[in-house]
């Protein structure tokens, strides 16, 4: 049994006996659905490198859309308190737009080179969030809810696209990746001026901050809501999921080692029923 399948089972277990449990002492248990949309992308600190001393790197990351939909045990601590462990999928990722130059003094004999390269990253997790909710209470049934705890996730697949565009001389190159996987870039498309130089070139540059070989696939972080409960039993909810574990592994280019820092953050809205 993998890592995913173990972390799954041992949830159930937990989830059955804590419901045996506390239906023993007459506890008041309520179970749900949630689903909704994500908006996600990286937070991203880079250690300062230049192996060739050639080197100008500018990455913009943006917002990538996905969704989510899991299923939630609400036990009753109090009547305003409550604790609320869930299961979700949740698709994330991140989009970014790069910018790198080498820039060689003209004695060396080689060209200046820029790259442009975009990219979409979409990951896929099964998270685990450990909520202690609160209610608001405005009469008697209608209420704000909000809560706040830790998450825990486990990246199960997900895949890089991206376009890179090479001058002096002129080349593009279009292609895709698995994540979570020690795999390279596979090209499907691709245009070059071969002047001996261009192709590992390119290949360098794909291997740098943002094009690593890959990301870890356990992460973790702080996860709160605010939201909205019903009179009929449906609620909506905003979150936030701020990852505090670093999802890069320590990668080598040249004769440095780089250590840097990449975590998600993700923000959503859903819509719930409770049974």
């Amino acid at each position: 049994m993998n890592y995913l399948g173990k972390l799954l089972f041992i949830f159930v277990i937990m989830f059955s006996i804590t419901s045996l449990i506390l239906a023993e002492n007459k506890v008041k248990i309520e179970h749900g659905v949630k689903v909704g949309l994500n908006t996600s992308t990286v937070l991203v600190s880079l250690s300062d490198y230049n192996s060739s001393g050639y080197l100008e790197n500018y990455t913009e990351y943006k917002f990538n859309t996905g969704f989510n939909a899991g299923y939630f045990l609400e036990i009753a601590l109090s009547k305003k308190l409550s604790f609320q462990p869930e299961i979700a999928l949740s698709i994330k990722g991140m989009r970014s737009n790069s910018y790198i130059s080498e820039q060689r003094p003209a004695s060396s004999g080689y060209n200046m080179r820029e790259l442009n390269a975009t990219s979409k990253i979409t990951s896929y997790y099964i998270e685990l969030p450990l909520y202690i909710k609160t209610y608001f209470y405005f009469g008697e049934s209608r209420k704000i809810i909000a809560g706040i705890g830790p998450f825990f996730a486990y990246g199960i697949g997900g895949n890089m696209e991206a376009k890179l565009k090479l001058s002096a001389p002129y080349g593009y190159w279009t292609g895709s990746k698995k994540i979570f996987k020690e795999d390279k870039i596979n090209f499907n498309n691709s245009t070059f001026v071969n002047d001996g130089m261009v192709g590992f070139n390119a290949e360098r540059y794909i291997n740098e901050p943002y094009w690593h070989k890959s990301i870890k696939r356990i992460d973790g972080g702080i996860s709160s809501f605010v939201g909205y409960d019903f009179q009929n039993n449906l609620f909506v909810t905003t979150v936030c999921n701020w990852g505090i574990k670093n999802i890069l592994n320590s990668f080598e280019t040249g004769n440095d080692r780089v250590d840097s820092r990449i975590n998600n953050l993700t923000f959503s809205i859903s819509a719930g029923y409770k049974f």
